[in-house]
């Protein structure tokens, strides 16, 4: 997805009373031998991001905007591809964004171009910022000191070594030494990122559990199939042994009449299979196309 989504956590801090610098939280959160980064942001790169549109060209672009300190993408562990991060050490970077490979692309801009009044200082790897099931937007982030509280909250984005209640617990009192009455939220990315597949992971337990229940039901039937060919066809089978069949030619008979059924199943369900596959996959930006070989070849290599 662009971004290493473990062992990272977003802080929200609310109910802030007093004025403070964020950055005396951030650099009292480092401190803590739990923490590897942190980075003070405009918050959760999945739930707290927000977008415009503009018109480029004959089409009418989607653009996300993430804001986060000097920091911010060695906490995401964001690839870069061009240019350089954003430095606290350089004051002009305040006037300048970093925008996304999509972004480039779509809105013709590269490294030193401006846009919107602010100077390109570097390119990023694409971060996908919603489900899969949409197509990776163009991002830009632009750059923030955060040297106030912005309506009485700061937001930080932590990577630890082992999320775990012991460097929470840390991180809450490293809070409340500054913050006392504050009020700290802590929100996983992993299970953000989680949650934008509930419908899916619901689903593919439910039709687990029906693939389950349909194996079962076809090991009965074909039990039941050998079963009543066997009584059916004793007296054949003795008269067979008495004239000296082997047992391997007596078994190919029940096989042959099995794999028949199960050949002419695979004909009438693989098509439909594959179909509402596909229109499942329909559903998805990124893709495959699924091919009747597929499913064709297992059964192949069974028989």
């Amino acid at each position: 997805i662009g971004l290493n989504k473990h062992n990272l956590v977003t802080i929200n801090i609310s109910n802030v009373q007093v004025s403070i610098d964020p950055r005396s939280i951030k650099t009292e959160i480092l401190r803590n031998s739990h923490v590897v980064r942190a980075s003070l942001s405009g918050g959760s790169p999945i739930s707290n991001k927000w977008y415009y549109s503009e018109s480029h060209g004959n089409e009418e672009v989607k653009i996300n905007v993430l804001s986060g300190d000097e920091d911010y993408f060695s906490t995401l562990e964001v690839r870069l591809i061009y240019g350089r991060e954003f430095n606290r050490a350089n004051p002009t970077d305040t006037s300048c964004i970093l925008v996304s490979e999509l972004a480039s692309k779509r809105l013709g801009i590269g490294l030193d171009s401006l846009y919107n009044k602010k100077r390109v200082i570097g390119i990023f790897r694409d971060i996908q910022l919603s489900s899969i099931r949409d197509k990776t937007e163009p991002a830009i982030i632009s750059y923030s000191t955060f040297k106030k509280t912005n309506e009485n909250t700061i937001n930080l984005i932590v990577r630890l070594n082992e999320i775990d209640q012991a460097s929470l617990r840390k991180i809450v009192d490293d809070i409340n030494k500054y913050l006392p009455d504050s009020e700290v939220e802590f929100n996983f990315l992993d299970s953000e990122i989680n949650s934008l597949y509930l419908n899916d992971f619901k689903q593919g337990r439910l039709l687990g559990g029906i693939s389950i229940v349909v194996i079962i039901i076809t090991m009965f039937g074909i039990v039941g199939v050998v079963y009543f060919n066997t009584e059916r066809r004793r007296k054949e089978i003795a008269i067979r042994k008495v004239f000296g069949a082997y047992s391997v030619d007596i078994v190919k008979l029940f096989l042959l009449k099995i794999v028949s059924i199960t050949f002419v199943t695979t004909l009438i369900s693989l098509p439909v299979a594959i179909y509402l596959i596909n229109q499942w996959l329909a559903g998805f930006a990124y893709k495959t196309v699924i091919s009747w070989w597929i499913g064709i070849l297992p059964f192949l290599i069974l028989t």
